[in-house]
């Protein structure tokens, strides 16, 4: 609005207050000369404040329109961004993905934030920085970890968007950081029951929901047990009970976890094509994945904290199923082939700076 139409408008709203006998009762009461120049100047003073006053009002709704709008695009959360490995972390971001807060959901989380500030950074800033610091503190070990994303936002479209992009960022990272692993990410609707969940059990809600989806698929399944494990044990008992999750999460092949879950979803083993050993890995019986890297470390008189897994998968050994398991430990690099039916070494080599190799 212009300043002649706001005046006019004014101008107008006066007139209707204005009785139409006004003059004759304002001028029977017009005072002497002497008082007239006083009473005219403190009139026009209070005109003006009358003007004034309403032209301030509009610009201090706009400024609070404006204001408004403000606030609501950088301190507004519209995402909800969840990266579970063990450590859970939450990131909120704005309209703008731009970063309001990261939150630590478990005390390994806390040892990844650390000290790091990471409000009003671009999201994929953060992102970056969440995983290296993973990476960085042993909680992403080549192909040993998985990490599940999970993205929440009320606009579908922006959700799935933002769930590309943020793949992107972390395969980046990983890159950048010389790791490995498996990523798995979804994007889901909040809901009261998973909420509680993961409140009550210090998780995020993408981690709630992604345990409640499996252990509705498998009733002999505790959701609070498996809260407690990281995404690759819970990958492990993904495969072993043979649960399908095609219709609850996406997830890439490059890990030897997630590859087996592939396979017991699709029914397709591209590493194992013998119809035994498929048999095999079909059977309840077979040696926990855990109960190998152990049977291994026995052998080599050596604790887990004591090493560095870089590979623990099944393999096709002259028509048996076996686990390939290599570790690293003081500059030797140690190569274990299990039997998964007896949990028997069938054989063992060590390695350092390439020098040869000891064959047993």
């Amino acid at each position: 609005m212009t300043d002649n139409e706001l005046e006019i408008k004014i101008s107008s709203a006066f007139d209707e207050m204005t009785p139409e006998d006004a003059f004759e009762k304002i001028t029977a009461k017009i005072p002497a000369r002497e008082e007239r120049t006083r009473i005219t100047m403190t009139k026009k003073k209070n005109n003006i404040i009358k003007i004034l006053l309403p032209v301030a009002a509009c610009l201090l709704i706009a400024v609070g329109i404006g204001g408004g709008a403000i606030y609501n695009n950088n301190f507004a959360i519209d995402s909800v961004i969840d990266i579970d490995v063990n450590p859970s972390v939450e990131i909120t971001a704005n309209k703008n993905d731009k970063v309001i807060d990261v939150v630590a959901l478990n005390d390994d989380a806390k040892t990844i934030i650390g000290d790091m500030d990471l409000r009003k950074t671009d999201l994929n800033v953060a992102v970056n920085a969440i995983v290296g610091s993973m990476v960085k503190n042993g909680y992403v070990v080549n192909d040993e970890n998985g990490i599940l994303v999970t993205v929440l936002n009320d606009d579908t479209e922006k959700a799935d968007a933002l769930r590309k992009e943020i793949m992107t960022d972390i395969d980046a990272a990983l890159k950048e950081n010389n790791a490995d692993a498996a990523v798995i990410n979804q994007t889901v609707n909040k809901t009261d029951d998973a909420e509680k969940f993961a409140e009550d059990n210090n998780i995020s809600l993408g981690k709630a929901v992604f345990i409640m989806n499996i252990a509705s698929k498998d009733s002999s399944l505790d959701p609070v047990e498996l809260s407690k494990m990281s995404i690759s044990e819970i990958a492990a008992i993904v495969h072993k009970n043979h649960i399908d999750i095609s219709d609850i999460a996406d997830y890439d092949y490059d890990d030897s976890v997630w590859e087996n879950i592939a396979d017991s979803i699709e029914e397709v083993d591209d590493e194992i094509h013998d119809h035994h050993v498929m048999e095999v890995v079909s059977s309840a019986d077979i040696v926990d994945a855990t109960d190998a890297k152990i049977a291994a470390l026995a052998h080599a008189k050596l604790k887990t904290d004591d090493v560095t897994f870089i590979k623990c998968e099944l393999d096709n050994d002259d028509g048996r199923c076996c686990y390939e398991i290599e570790f690293i430990h003081d500059g030797y690099e140690y190569e274990y082939e299990i039997d998964c039916e007896t949990g028997e070494i069938r054989g063992h080599e060590k390695e350092r700076h390439h020098n040869g190799k000891d064959h047993h």
